[in-house]
């Protein structure tokens, strides 16, 4: 018996021993179901620095409060159709005041139904909402070998919106 399972456990080791990872998304869509994830506390936030007082925009709407909130600060636009509101809201700037760790916060009917993150904390997603139950993210990430000046990586994500949630289509 333990012959046995020792030959099945060196078996599985020499499976995935040649095995490959998967390279990580670099985008990720997550159901909310009503309630808003606190921001990633930043250690280096540069929001308390007078140099970057302001940065960001008014939370103007209800789902901006949400998120401000929970410590998120609120860029760029926010799109809207019938009763799908997006909005982009950043977790922490950084010492040039550049927003860092940006999230896609996704509404309907005034609850919190999604959000979309990437992976690279500096990436800044481009938002389409195509209609009220569709949404499109696309961001460019740094590879590997990119200077942080230039990301050279592009990736997308197709969103399904629902009453209770949202998908990747």
């Amino acid at each position: 018996m333990k012959a046995a399972m020792m030959i099945a456990f060196l078996g599985s080791l020499a499976l995935t021993s040649g095995a490959i990872a998967a390279p990580a998304r670099e985008l990720q869509a997550t159901t909310l179901a009503g309630k808003i994830p606190a921001a990633k506390p930043n250690p280096n936030d540069g929001r308390g620095e007078a140099l970057c007082e302001g940065e960001g925009r008014t939370a103007d709407s209800a789902e901006d409060k949400a998120v401000v909130a929970v410590g998120w600060i609120p860029f760029f636009s926010t799109q809207q159709m019938g009763a799908t509101r997006v909005l982009t809201a950043a977790a922490s700037l950084d010492g040039q005041c550049r927003p860092l760790d940006l999230a896609v916060f996704v509404f309907r009917s005034g609850k919190a139904v999604g959000m979309v993150t990437a992976r690279d904390p500096s990436a800044a997603p481009v938002v389409r909402l195509n209609d009220a139950d569709t949404l499109v993210v696309d961001v460019d990430y740094l590879k590997e070998d990119d200077a942080h000046c230039c990301p050279t990586g592009k990736a997308s994500v197709v969103v399904a919106i629902g009453e209770q949630g949202i998908g990747e289509r």
